[in-house]
């Protein structure tokens, strides 16, 4: 979870932190912890 507390924290770096946060949920199936309704 600490990396979306990074992409949280970057907000001028939204896009990043999105394809960040897409990569660690298909490395972790954070996606359906992260809510994506």
């Amino acid at each position: 979870m600490h990396i979306c507390l990074l992409a949280i924290r970057g907000k001028r770096s939204t896009e990043a932190a999105r394809l960040a946060f897409i990569a660690a949920a298909r490395d972790s199936d954070i996606l359906i912890i992260g809510g994506q309704q």
